[in-house]
């Protein structure tokens, strides 16, 4: 007997050429018109025939066919799909033939059962050549964004190919350049894989020059050139803003915003007509290098309008059903406090708005009784009398009671966790429902719904290293965070950070959801060394080491989605020892020239916010004074940050901004040393620590009568800075950055206490700037930035000071200075 086919499966492949043009998807098709009459037989043996790298015993787990089995259609065509679904092959074909010298027995013959593969080359390599407005790093971070992956040493995707090429010249056309093309082209390196190569090309930048509106007789052409929000070539820097840029989609959107308009001002029935793009050519002169005359293609576009009649609301009416009864009069009201009144033109936006307000306008006060009404509008028009009357019809919500409510894939974590998280409770009511990453099963006979949600754990422990600023320089350290370790549901995190002037040791305990709450309470215990480095001080020397232990009790509650409110109370040991011999007359020494021990009992909260463009944190504390403790003074600080795309660059580069003021003041006693502000790098790159800081001037006479005179940074109680970036980004975790920082330190003696520092006249409240380029790296699996800053300093102390026993003195700020840290600086 012949060959017998059972079933054919091919995948509809471009040529190796694929052009700009390719629109077909890859899709299977299942042939059967060849198959002839089934047989019965038992196979004897399973053959693979077409493979090069895949081994045969790795498609058999794939496939239901064993040898042994009688030979079944319906599962060989199921075997074939199975195989085709691996994406491995272009083609997979099966084949049931006789084994020679096979006796026939009982009307079965011995098979064998050959799948004939097409299997797919491997991508090598991806390049990208001819553009000279899209780099190689930009458009892997466009097809990032639109989820597209192109896998190397992987088996070649054809529709991953054609939609990069899709995602490169819709780019290439916001950009203003419609005749751009993009071809992709498969080079063949050995029998089993392929380079692609995308051939780009830019074309001319093509303008719109020319917008007008046809059939417009109410509203002049700026007023409604005025809608268009993306294609507005009249606009001002329409060329700079990518304003004078035709797309289609651009061009859709900006037209259903003038239909919108007319819709809004009294002409529901306004229709927008199909545009008309027309393309112009004019000689564009040039003068660099010489004097010459170009070619240059335009757009003009022509839309055509239809307005229609002018209507004018003639009745607004709320009609409610007997369940509602009671909500006729607050809906009543809520309709005459809208401004939509008889006699006024009519706006579909104010409608729109007035239907928002009564569907959240609860049915009664009750709170047995919350849910808001289904609201739905019904509007009829009168072109003769122009009038437009609108009826608010008032139903009860369709209500579904939650029946149950699943979590699958918890492991760690409780279910109670969940349910706690999750406004949703079973047995309650259920008006609306917005799944997301839900699944939802309606029971529209018992009108239940029944909720499972999937849950995906990352972890319940994490060690990351972390770095950053503080007020005394650059810091680097580890944290190890763990989560329901007791059982509790609660947070436990440990952390040390450290640089040459500070470290830092913490564990923090914290649980959220106290007493079934929004709140969430903490209890961290610390221990802090600073040992300041300052210039000026006897060679540049640590002059005193400060250790401080305690703990702190917190409390968070979340008063908006985006912001949180934060109170803690802390108490602590602070010991402090001079490792130089100070002046008697220096202020903010402690009683002991060679140490001291104080106790501190600090109040204080936190507001901190942010959006997708923005940051704010605000934190006042107190300590001493009816808190108790041998220290009092008062500390606040704010900082405000703001990030913005460059609508000049399309949104690739981006501007950064920040704003930062911080103070304390002594309201009883002195402001020890340790408790006041040695600012530099910190807030101005290019400035060491406590160069931000004025200097005061310190007799240092001693017994022989011998005049000498030191000048010493004092440290700052009130400091305020400004740092404006701007991010070029370089390679998907590398970033070029330009800086400019300026900023100040006060030391205003009102705020020290009875004891107050002669300042060195010039020194204090002086302005400093920096500006220079930063590198940026980020760094993998740690997912912190690594910056190297070079920074010039145009303003800077930079004179000499006469001193009183007529020596000089010169500030160590530098012209030129560098540094590097790991974290954000903002």
């Amino acid at each position: 007997m012949g060959p017998y086919l059972l079933a054919m499966l091919f995948l509809a492949t471009p040529p190796q050429l694929l052009c700009s043009s390719f629109e077909s998807n890859a899709r299977f098709r299942l042939d059967t018109d060849r198959a002839a009459q089934p047989i019965e037989g038992v196979i004897r043996e399973i053959r693979f025939i077409g493979l090069k790298r895949i081994f045969s015993e790795a498609l058999q787990q794939h496939i239901n066919s064993h040898v042994g089995d009688p030979i079944d259609q319906r599962v060989v065509e199921r075997d074939v799909r199975a195989l085709a679904s691996l994406g491995w092959f272009d083609s997979v074909r099966a084949e049931a033939v006789r084994m020679k010298d096979s006796a026939v027995v009982g009307g079965y013959s011995d098979l064998r059962l050959v799948f004939e593969v097409g299997e797919r080359p491997y991508l090598s390599q991806v390049e990208f050549h001819g553009s000279e407005l899209l780099s190689g790093e930009r458009i892997m971070r466009l097809l990032a964004q639109r989820k597209i992956t192109l896998k190397v040493s992987a088996p070649l995707d054809r529709v991953e190919l054609w939609r990069a090429s899709r995602v490169i010249k819709g780019e290439l056309q916001e950009l203003g350049h419609p005749q751009a093309d993009v071809r992709v082209l498969l080079e063949q390196e050995s029998t089993a894989t392929v380079q692609a190569r995308f051939e780009i090309q830019d074309g001319p930048r093509v303008a719109i020059t020319e917008l007008t509106f046809s059939g417009n007789q109410v509203f002049p052409q700026k007023v409604l050139q005025r809608q268009m929000a993306h294609v507005a070539p009249k606009a001002s820097f329409a060329s700079l803003r990518h304003k004078d840029i035709y797309t289609q989609e651009w061009l859709d959107e900006d037209l259903d915003r003038v239909a919108e308009y007319y819709r809004n001002h009294g002409y529901p029935t306004a229709r927008i007509g199909k545009p008309t793009v027309d393309t112009a050519y004019h000689l564009e002169p040039r003068w660099f290098p010489f004097r010459r005359r170009r070619m240059v293609s335009q757009f003009h576009i022509s839309v055509p309008v239809s307005e229609g009649v002018f209507y004018q609301l003639g009745a607004v009416e709320v009609h409610d059903e007997p369940a509602a009864a009671r909500f006729r009069e607050r809906a009543e009201a809520l309709v005459v406090r809208s401004g939509v009144k008889p006699g006024t033109s009519y706006s579909q936006q104010k409608i729109m708005s007035l239907r928002d307000k009564l569907s959240h306008l609860p049915l009664s006060f009750s709170r047995a009784d919350p849910l808001a009404p289904g609201v739905a509008v019904s509007q009829q028009l009168d072109p003769a009398s122009g009038t437009a009357r609108a009826i608010f019809l008032i139903r009860p919500p369709d209500l579904y009671t939650l029946r149950r409510l699943n979590f699958s894939g918890e492991r760690r974590f409780s279910d109670s966790y969940y349910r706690r998280h999750i406004p949703l409770r079973e047995g309650e009511p259920v008006s609306s429902f917005k799944p997301e990453d839900v699944h939802v099963q309606f029971d529209d006979a018992h009108r239940s719904v029944e909720v499972s949600i999937r849950v995906s754990e990352v972890g319940q422990q994490k060690i990351s290293l972390i770095g950053g600023w503080n007020n005394l320089g650059g810091t680097i350290g580890a944290a190890y965070t763990i989560f329901n370790l007791l059982g509790g549901e609660e947070l436990i995190d440990s952390h040390i950070e450290g640089g040459p002037d500070s470290l830092h040791l913490a564990v923090r305990i914290a649980e959220e959801g106290i007493f079934g709450s929004r709140v969430s309470a903490s209890l961290t215990v610390f221990q802090d060394v600073l040992r300041p480095h300052l210039p000026g001080v006897l060679g540049n020397r640590r002059f005193l080491s400060t250790r401080s232990s305690g703990f702190g009790v917190g409390w968070g509650y979340p008063v908006a989605p985006n912001e949180t409110l934060i109170t803690n109370y802390a108490i602590s040991r602070q010991n402090t020892q001079y490792a130089v011999e100070l002046p008697p007359s220096l202020t903010g020494l402690a009683s002991n020239q060679t140490g001291s021990s104080t106790a501190i009992h600090s109040f204080g909260f936190d507001w901190a916010g942010e959006n997708s463009s923005q940051h704010w944190d605000i934190g006042p504390s107190v300590s001493g004074g009816r808190l108790g403790g041998d220290e009092n003074f008062v500390r606040s600080s704010v900082e405000y940050d703001r990030l913005g795309r460059d609508p000049l660059t399309n949104g690739r580069n981006s501007w950064a901004f920040r704003s930062y003021a911080a103070a304390v003041s002594s309201f009883h006693g002195n402001l020890l040393f340790p408790n006041r502000y040695f600012s530099g790098n910190e807030l101005l790159r290019g400035f060491r620590q406590g160069e931000m800081a004025p200097y005061a001037v310190e007799d240092l006479t001693d017994t022989s009568g011998k005049e000498s005179f030191q000048a010493i940074p004092t440290g700052a109680n009130l400091i305020a800075a400004m740092n404006v970036e701007y991010r070029v980004p370089l390679a998907p975790r590398t970033q070029v950055v330009g800086f400019y920082d300026t900023g100040s330190g006060w030391l205003l003696p009102n705020w020290l206490g009875p004891d107050r520092p002669v300042l060195l006249t010039g020194t204090n409240g002086i302005l400093r700037a920096s500006s220079g380029l930063e590198l940026r790296w980020q760094v993998p699996m740690v997912e912190q930035p690594l910056r190297l800053d070079l920074a010039v300093n145009p303003l800077r102390l930079a004179k000499s000071f006469l001193l009183p026993d007529r020596s000089h003195f010169r500030a160590p700020d530098r012209l030129l200075g560098w540094s590097w840290a790991l974290g954000p600086l903002f």
